[in-house]
This record gives C-alpha cells, sequence and structure tokens, in this order.
C-alpha cells in the first residue's frame, strides 16, 4: 500500500528545518514531502492551487503566486493573505 505524499515549497535556505520534521526530497518533482498531515510544515507549507483569471496575473505573481505549467493552475502556500484579498476571499 502507497502512502501519499503532501508536497511542500520549502525554502532551499529552510531544508535543515525539514529534514529534522521527517520530510523527505523528491528528486523528480523537485519538491519536499511529508507523509503525516499533522507534520507542523504542512500549515505552512503546503501547496494551494487557485483559480486567478488571467487579468489579475500580474498582481498574483508580485503576492507570491506561481504558475504550474504542468497543471496549468496557479499555486501558492496555503496561508497567503495577498492572494485572498485579491480574489476576495
Amino acid at each position: 500500500m502507497s502512502v501519499a505524499k503532501i508536497f511542500l515549497e520549502i525554502p532551499y535556505e529552510e531544508r535543515e528545518l525539514a529534514k529534522k520534521n521527517k520530510c523527505r526530497w523528491c528528486p523528480d518533482s523537485k519538491k519536499w514531502y511529508c507523509v503525516d498531515s499533522k507534520n507542523p510544515l504542512v500549515a505552512k507549507y503546503q501547496l494551494k492551487y487557485y483559480d486567478i483569471p488571467f487579468e489579475l496575473k500580474d498582481e498574483a505573481k508580485r503576492v507570491g503566486a506561481k504558475w504550474d505549467a504542468i497543471n496549468k493552475s496557479w499555486y501558492s502556500y496555503q496561508e497567503n493573505s495577498g492572494l485572498s484579498a485579491i480574489l476576495g476571499d
């Protein structure tokens, strides 16, 4: 049985923190992941995908959103108040 990986967008500078919190590096996706949803890094670094209209793409970039070319969608950390403000959430 395979365990679901929770992918995280952890900055390079915080790689030691990721290791201490039992996260692993996935060489295929080039992202950190963990398998425990209660890991304290999940709330801070889990990716959340957003439906951002084309006309708001520049504002989304300005507040830290990134484009996922494979999934054709915008994403950011789960807690991104700038995106919430742009989208009126």
